[in-house]
């Protein structure tokens, strides 16, 4: 499985989370659709999103746990299906409130879909059950950057600095960030400790690349 998450300028945030419950025991219509979930996600990881939602949807049949329909979810959402994305990921929160990953995913789809108060919302709740999620906080910066709320921004992706080991991602939001505030030689900071991190991180060589050259 993916963690999908939101796109800010310069970068975007993507990491990988595998789906990690297991049948637990018990009969064979559990361990059928454990068999069907690690199909599933082995199908997802190929990028074969269609076959990855048949199996998830056999899993769900026979055993529906909230995180099998934040799966399909994601197979959904990886697709361009975002309707169908968001209802996945809204019955995982109805089975369990408390899924800080649904209210993740469903924030993530929200702001794919352009509904930025909505996906800031979810990222808030996914926050509020898991404060220690740096993506949640890169995301949801990433949300406030878009709605042109810098400060808040700024704030999210301080937080997903501190909770993310080394994330060139979160370094070069910030940066894009600091620039829009006016603090550029903090922001050249940044960017250069996103390059520590990835060197081949395309949008904050470019963003400096362009200062050295307005400076020249």
């Amino acid at each position: 499985m993916k963690r999908i998450g939101l796109a800010i300028v310069f970068a975007i945030s993507l990491t990988t989370l595998f789906a990690c419950a297991t049948s637990g025991g018990g009969g064979p219509r559990l361990q059928d659709a454990q068999a069907y979930l690690d199909r599933g996600n082995g199908h997802f990881n190929e990028g074969n999103f269609n076959a990855a939602i048949s199996d998830y949807t056999q899993a769900i049949r026979l055993d529906p746990k909230p995180f099998l329909y934040n799966n399909r979810g994601t197979a959904h959402r990886a697709m361009g299906n975002l309707d169908l994305a968001l209802a996945d990921f809204t019955e995982a929160i109805r089975l369990n409130p408390n899924y800080a990953n649904a209210y993740f995913s469903r924030g993530g789809a929200h702001a794919e879909g352009g509904n930025l108060d909505l996906a800031i919302a979810d990222y808030t709740e996914a926050i509020r059950i898991n404060p220690d999620d740096g993506e949640a906080y890169l995301n949801r910066g990433n949300a406030y950057f878009a709605e042109e709320n810098f400060s808040l921004a700024l704030e999210d992706f301080n937080n997903a600095i501190i909770r993310l080991d080394r994330s060139a991602n979160a370094y070069n939001n910030r940066g894009v960030t600091l620039l829009r505030l006016g603090y550029i030689d903090v922001a050249i900071g940044d960017f250069e400790a996103a390059l520590r991190i990835d060197p081949n991180h395309a949008g904050a060589r470019d963003v400096l690349e362009k200062i050295n050259s307005m400076e020249q």
